[in-house]
């Protein structure tokens, strides 16, 4: 209270006698550390420079002014955020002149600290085996060293491994694992004011699983007519950001062709298109490729025949219809219908009905017109019983006959003990 009437006075000094024989010596308040700008959780020095005289008793000083109490010295150090504002300083003493003039106002703010940015790619789901890259960026200043957290909150680092790629502001993860499922934070540091940046918003990598397979599909029947359309889509649930690899197998050579999207499209196909296709996606770098898909035949005649059939294997128990068509109309005239080269119906409709396909019905079918002329010839694949709950199921028929046959032996054996004790 003595000190705030003191600066009362002072300034009411100021103000009515402003002319009295001489001007007061002037104040000024000079920044001592740290350099410019601030930022918070610094310590901001400040001086009260008076170059006249030596012997001032007392100091003032004001923030937005406010009197900051208990501040009598020419030094003041203030605490960044807590004491931002415009600061000014006077000083009396004993001797005339009594007071300094007021200083003209010097800011005391601070610029935000520094925000660390975490981006990862490719999107999530991952699927085990595959690589992320995790970015850090802090976008002002420069200098930046970067570190690495993994987990619920930023506490515990990641250490750089082989798997666990730490370089600059990059960390890239190998070879994911579903261990590797967590969310991840990173933060800059560096010699300099500001030495450490906020802590960036968490990044969550999920791992799916094992590596997908896809399934290729046909919008046609396997033989086709020279000069029709057909599509191929690699059919496969995933996020944006994948490329997609066709191959065709023909006589063993294999070629590829890469589109950014899952069809692939004929607008007019010709017979050297024939062949055995199949595909995959991949992406990142390196890239991370998905199994190869199941094979799909596209055969191309510039005949006048062609056997329609499914391309997909079929499984036991289905109907299975089969067509023969013909270029030129009508396109179902009577055809013979022929498997493995033997002869299975004649069919005024030029269709074929199979009903509840086994495992027999597989192989190579193909249909006839006598003046038209053949087609090429199509396989049929039929999928039975899953392999593996057949062999569980043997195996579980085995143990029991086994365990039977041991018990029966085990018995026998009892038996003989008791029958010689008894003797």
């Amino acid at each position: 209270m003595k000190l705030a009437a003191r600066g009362l006075l002072l300034l009411l000094g100021l103000v009515i006698f402003p002319g009295n024989s001489q001007d007061p010596p002037k104040a000024k308040v000079i920044v001592v550390s740290p350099e410019r700008p601030f930022y918070p959780g610094d310590t901001v020095t400040l001086r009260c420079n008076i170059t006249a005289y030596t012997d001032w008793n007392e100091y003032i000083w004001y923030r937005d002014n406010a009197d900051i109490p208990d501040q009598p010295k020419n030094i003041i150090a203030l605490s960044l955020p807590k004491d931002f504002g415009e600061i000014t300083c006077t000083a009396w003493r004993h001797a005339r002149p009594h007071h300094s003039s007021l200083s003209p106002p010097v800011p005391v703010y601070y610029h935000a600290t520094p925000a660390a940015t975490l981006t990862a790619a490719p999107l999530n789901p991952l699927w085990v085996g595959e690589t992320i890259v995790l970015k850090c960026e802090v976008e002002t200043l420069t200098g930046w060293r970067y570190k690495w957290y993994k987990g619920k909150s930023p506490v515990t680092p990641v250490a750089h491994s082989y798997r666990h790629n730490r370089t600059g502001n990059i960390l890239a993860i190998k070879e994911v694992t579903e261990s590797d499922q967590a969310q991840y934070w990173c933060q800059g540091e560096r010699s300099t004011r500001p030495t450490i940046s906020l802590i960036s918003k968490n990044v969550s990598i999920r791992v799916s699983g094992a590596k997908p397979t896809p399934i290729l599909l046909s919008d046609r029947a396997e033989q086709l007519f020279a000069g029709s359309r057909v599509t191929l889509t690699c059919e496969l649930d995933l996020t944006e950001g994948w490329d997609f690899y066709w191959y065709k197998d023909v006589n063993g050579s294999s070629s590829v062709t890469q589109t950014s999207f899952n069809s692939y499209s004929f607008d007019s196909v010709n017979v050297s298109d024939g062949g055995q296709y199949s595909c995959r996606a991949g992406r990142g770098d390196p890239v991370y490729y998905t199994h190869h898909s199941n094979d799909v035949w596209v055969k191309v005649t510039d005949g006048d025949v062609i056997l329609e059939s499914p391309t997909q294997p079929l499984d036991e128990g289905v109907n299975l219809t089969l067509y023969c068509r013909y270029r030129t109309e009508p396109t179902n005239l009577t055809a013979d219908f022929y498997k493995d080269g033997y002869l299975l119906q004649t069919q005024s409709t030029g269709q074929m009905n199979i009903p509840k396909v086994t495992k027999g019905h597989e192989g190579f079918y193909h249909c006839k017109h006598s003046e038209m002329g053949e087609s090429l010839e199509s396989w049929i694949s039929v999928i039975g019983p899953d392999y593996t709950e057949m062999s569980a199921s043997l195996a579980t028929v085995s143990l029991i006959a086994f365990a039977g046959v041991l018990l029966r032996l085990f018995g026998t054996k009892l038996q003989g003990k008791k029958y010689l004790l008894s003797k």
